[in-house]
């Protein structure tokens, strides 16, 4: 953004949310909570959004681990904080 001066998107982010994976849903929440921010506050405005691949992942598919939501399908920690902002 700052390089081109144009509009970016951040795309396909995701992060392990399933013990005990390296990057528990806690960690997981506070590098969200920091994508988010630097999002917002280093950008100039130029981040138009971030697109959170494959959020609603239940039944952890083919080894996928980093659905944004518990299996019973309520958000889990790493997304909750943010929506409360």
């Amino acid at each position: 953004a700052k390089k081109w001066k144009c509009p970016v998107m951040i795309v396909e982010t995701g992060f392990e949310t399933v013990p005990p994976a390296p990057l528990t849903v806690e960690y997981s929440r506070t590098l969200m909570e920091r994508l988010v921010h630097e999002a917002r506050e280093q950008t100039e405005g130029l981040c138009k959004g971030i697109f959170y691949w494959e959020p609603q992942c239940y039944n952890r598919w083919q080894g996928y681990n980093m659905g944004a939501f518990t299996y019973n399908g309520m958000p889990n920690m790493a997304l909750i904080e943010l929506w409360k902002k």
